[in-house]
């Protein structure tokens, strides 16, 4: 386990959960915020913080979302790369109706293409991580992945066997990670006398961004594409696993 502080991030019902993991005492924890800024504040110690959100947004909307997006369901394969939700574009972050979000995506160029419902529910904790991530250099610690790019490079570059919300799914992720050397059982159970922080498949998928912190902060990770283009306000569009 390295001896640097690393997090990954995901949504949650509670607004935002995190794995912690490293640092002097070793430590694994889940921490829980219903705002982005406030759990940056919570992770201010971390070297890196990798999130399941995108970042980077293109000014026109293109059928199939960014480039990476793409890339990332060609890289899962069939029946799997149908969880990379294609980034919404840049403009429809002023809307707070589905409506107006449709409209912009399609006004936002000639090829303009609509916004799916699902991106469309992102927009809020979208919204949030690009306020944060005012210039560019606080990318360099604020890194973009996708949880089942993060599983399938865990098992070898392989496609996983079940969907993550199956029991069969959270099993095959809870192995995963424990040969990677996580102690689940320990990030799963509610504090004493209280709730749990957030519902399994969250917790595990910020288990599996955690890794791929790890990973970025020791220089083993990957990213797609290797030579990332930037938007208008100069953030790759990437990600890491």
């Amino acid at each position: 386990m390295t001896r640097l502080l690393v997090a990954g991030v995901d949504a949650c019902p509670k607004g935002w959960v995190a794995v912690v993991r490293g640092g002097e005492e070793r430590v694994l924890e889940a921490a829980i915020a219903p705002d982005f800024s406030q759990l940056m504040e919570k992770l201010r110690g971390a070297a890196v913080v990798a999130v399941d959100i995108p970042i980077g947004l293109p000014d026109r909307a293109e059928s199939g979302g960014r480039p990476v997006d793409r890339m990332a369901r060609e890289r899962l394969g069939p029946g799997w790369g149908s969880s990379v939700f294609p980034a919404p574009c840049r403009p429809v972050l002023a809307a707070s109706e589905y409506r107006e979000a449709e409209r912009l995506s399609r006004a936002s160029g000639p090829a303009g293409t609509g916004l799916s419902k699902q991106s469309f529910a992102l927009l809020p904790r979208i919204r949030q991580v690009d306020e944060y991530l005012t210039t560019p250099e606080v990318q360099n610690r604020v890194r973009e992945i996708h949880p089942e790019l993060c599983f399938w490079a865990m098992n070898g570059e392989r496609p996983l066997s079940h969907k993550k919300a199956s029991d069969e799914g959270k099993d095959e992720r809870r192995r995963l990670l424990l040969q990677a050397g996580f102690d689940v059982t320990r990030l799963l159970a509610p504090p004493p006398g209280g709730r749990k922080v957030a519902p399994v498949v969250d917790v595990l998928d910020a288990a599996a961004a955690c890794w791929t912190a790890g990973r970025i902060a020791t220089g083993k990770a990957a990213r797609i594409p290797e030579d990332p283009p930037t938007d208008s306000r100069g953030l790759r569009m990437e990600m890491w696993y």
